[in-house]
């Protein structure tokens, strides 16, 4: 079973509220934040809830364009191919956040689009059962004495549309939170850190797959900062190693150009992560680092040749001459697809 996803800015919960009423109303089974308790962890509950739905509709008024939540939660929808945009009418897509301009938006009003929107994502409606005035004592509790120790999100869901009205539902609803929270298994990676401790996640290189906008910068500024300074420290770790073992020269060259160019892999493969998610900050600081990477890998190569063939060394008083085309080409070529790269996923 699955259930649909609003996302809005806490200034528009009358235009949440009316949408998520009128979907119920047709059978679909909506989430949205107003029954959180004051004892849930918000992120977590969010977090989890986002990644059940099988689709998140985002509304998208003056206040939501400012909001850092619903610009996360939409990346998050948008990054998973769940994505449905609405905009209230006073709102121009030209004020909706850059990176989502591309996506078609409809009026929050035209709520036929809408739903067939949700039907082509494959949200399915769920009949609820009619529930008499008295209902029966052996009927909600059977069914929640079956589930109430479960862990299955999806039984919990259908017992709640299923007896609307039933005595336990508070119990099921909190059951609910509680199985939802602890379902978010990198939950705490959406929560917003500060800024030392993004710094040294990135300078620890654990990225977490999913960021928060205000985050990711200082995640990117650690793994830029990371990956500079690991660069020098493996090269002179292995001539240590090579004063130990007495490695030829070759081997101990192949060996340095090995590592630069997998930690400028490794650093790439962090740029289109960055590019995915629409962090387009931490995508330029991580784009800018692999120039640096490819600009060392340049330098070693050529010195490391120089060292074996007996060519000369550049002459660094000219410069222009030499180094422009040479040594600044790869870097500049990194830079020009990295551009290229961010403009596409815009």
């Amino acid at each position: 079973m699955s259930h649909v996803f609003i996302s809005y800015a806490r200034e528009d919960q009358s235009f949440a509220k009316e949408l998520a009423d009128y979907l119920q109303s047709l059978g679909f089974h909506v989430w949205w934040d107003t029954e959180l308790l004051g004892s849930d962890d918000f992120n977590d509950v969010i977090y989890a809830a986002l990644t059940k739905a099988r689709a998140a509709i985002v509304i998208w008024t003056k206040s939501a364009v400012k909001s850092h939540f619903v610009r996360d939660e939409a990346r998050f929808a948008l990054q998973h191919g769940k994505l449905i945009g609405t905009r209230t009418h006073d709102l121009d897509v030209g004020q909706i956040p850059f990176g989502f301009q591309g996506q078609h938006t409809e009026d929050v009003a035209n709520r036929d689009k809408i739903v067939r929107a949700l039907e082509k994502l494959g949200v399915e409606r769920i009949a609820a059962k009619p529930v008499p005035d008295a209902v029966q004592p052996t009927g909600d509790q059977a069914a929640w004495a079956r589930i109430q120790q479960l862990n299955d999100l999806d039984e919990l869901f259908d017992f709640m549309a299923a007896y609307p009205q039933a005595q336990v539902r508070e119990l099921a609803k909190a059951r609910l939170r509680t199985v939802m929270a602890k379902s978010a298994d990198i939950g705490a990676s959406y929560s917003r850190k500060g800024k030392l401790s993004g710094l040294w996640s990135g300078l620890t290189f654990r990225v977490p797959h999913f960021l928060m906008t205000a985050n990711s910068r200082w995640v990117a500024i650690g793994l830029a900062l990371g990956y500079l300074i690991s660069v020098p420290l493996l090269i002179l770790l292995m001539g240590s190693l090579n004063f130990v073992l007495h490695l030829s020269p070759i081997l101990n060259t192949l060996l340095s150009l090995s590592v630069t160019f997998l930690v400028a892999l490794l650093a790439w493969r962090h740029f289109h992560r960055f590019v995915a998610q629409r962090l387009f900050i931490a995508s330029s600081i991580i784009a800018l680092t692999c120039c640096a990477l490819a600009y060392m890998l340049v330098v070693l190569a050529y010195l490391s040749l120089a060292s074996l063939t007996h060519i000369p060394e550049p002459d660094y008083e000219q410069w222009p001459v030499f180094l422009v085309p040479f040594l600044v080409g790869l870097p500049a070529l990194s830079f020009v697809y990295a551009l290229w790269r961010m403009w596409r996923a815009r």
